[in-house]
């Protein structure tokens, strides 16, 4: 027997002495292939294993559930995995049965990782209730608990301005989504430990809309353009090329466009990105540069406070910083920069979609209606 086979296989008899304890050998992500060896390979495929009191249970990556074993079946399977041979491996009836059914409580880390309800009465009767934590990826631990494709896509198309679903969310992470019997996601919230994120469905028929906690509407500008760096409109105060410095007196070239401002409106990358500087710098002051797709980078100076770190990845529309007077200036304004391979270009050039900042219609109404769901999670 190869060496790496007789280490595994002492790994495993090791662990059969510990009759609570549990298996969780290899869970595949069906997107991306990522592989959760928390305890180590068994086998050249990847299959999970958990000991209850009628045996081992395995469930494939490929969705098949074979069932409670006894304890002489849960012995050829651990051998014909040990040999990779899963060809002949005991059989169950229970071919079909989902992961996760309705009430049940899956263990993880903690005692009580995941849970899955149907809403019997008031508003919301008949929706599902979903809450669980990370353990391979978002998308893959939502699905094994059934909810609905379309509904993980809505949770992350909606929040994808706050979450970095890619790169951000780490295992122990917490995630609950409400959605009703249409399969309508209402209710999608995210927990790490910087904070929280959540967005709640309001209206009804063509009026119905995504907002943030705040009331504000969740936007869908992710096209090939450039977003605004200001919601409250774009009014310039010196323009792009030469013109007389406001303090020298001389004649320069303006590199970028000024825009008014007040002072703290908030600043937003006008598009996706990562983070290069977050730091005072001359006589721009605090600035924030950002490297785009296609060989972009643009600038944001003057700013009076930070709202991301370098190295940050960034998201169109994301607030970057505030508008201030830091640096060489006369006054409150934000000045934006725009390049592309190092070529200096007016950032007026390029098209910029006008910001905006929708906010609830009826914001008493949706407070209501927040706190309600609020406290079907707080059960």
């Amino acid at each position: 027997m190869p060496k790496q086979a007789r280490i595994v296989l002492g790994g495993v008899i090791m662990l059969l002495g510990y009759s609570s304890t549990v298996l969780d050998v290899v869970r595949k992500d069906s997107d991306s292939q990522i592989f959760d060896t928390s305890i180590g390979d068994v086998g050249s495929q990847g299959v999970f294993c958990e000991k209850h009191d009628g045996g081992f249970v395995a469930d494939f990556f490929d969705g098949t559930f074979l069932g409670s074993l006894s304890d002489a079946d849960s012995g050829i399977l651990i051998q014909n995995i040990l040999h990779g041979d899963l060809d002949d491996l005991p059989s169950s009836s229970e071919s079909s049965a989902p992961p996760v059914s309705e009430g049940d409580v899956m263990a993880g880390n903690n005692a009580k990782s995941s849970l899955v309800k149907t809403i019997s009465r008031g508003e919301f009767a008949g929706s599902k209730l979903v809450k669980s934590e990370i353990r391979s990826s978002f998308y893959t631990d939502s699905r094994r608990l059934g909810v609905p494709a379309s509904v993980v896509d809505s949770v992350i198309s909606n929040l994808s301005s706050k979450v970095d679903f890619r790169r951000s969310l780490k295992r122990g992470d917490r995630f609950e989504i409400l959605y009703s019997p249409k399969n309508e996601m209402l209710c999608g919230r995210i927990t790490t430990k910087r904070g929280k994120a959540a967005v709640y469905r309001f209206g009804s028929g063509t009026g119905a809309a995504y907002y943030f906690e705040n009331g504000q509407k969740v936007r869908f500008d992710r096209g090939n353009f450039f977003g605004s760096p200001l919601t409250s409109g774009l009014h310039v105060s010196s323009s792009f090329g030469y013109r007389r410095h406001p303090i020298n007196g001389r004649w320069v070239n303006h590199t970028g466009v000024d825009f008014m401002a007040a002072y703290g409106t908030p600043v937003h990358a006008i598009f996706d990105g990562t983070v290069t500087r977050a730091s005072y710098y001359c006589g721009y002051g605090h600035c924030v540069d950002i490297k785009h797709r296609s060989g972009y980078t643009s600038r944001y100076a003057h700013l009076s406070g930070y709202g991301v770190r370098c190295g940050a990845h960034v998201k169109k529309g994301q607030i970057i910083g505030r508008v201030g007077s830091s640096g060489t200036s006369t006054g409150s304004h934000l000045h934006l920069e725009l390049a592309k391979n190092n070529k200096i270009l007016n950032p007026l050039s390029v098209k910029m979609m006008p910001g905006e900042e929708a906010m609830v219609p009826y914001l008493r109404q949706f407070n209501a209606r927040k706190r309600q769901i609020d406290f079907l999670f707080a059960k």
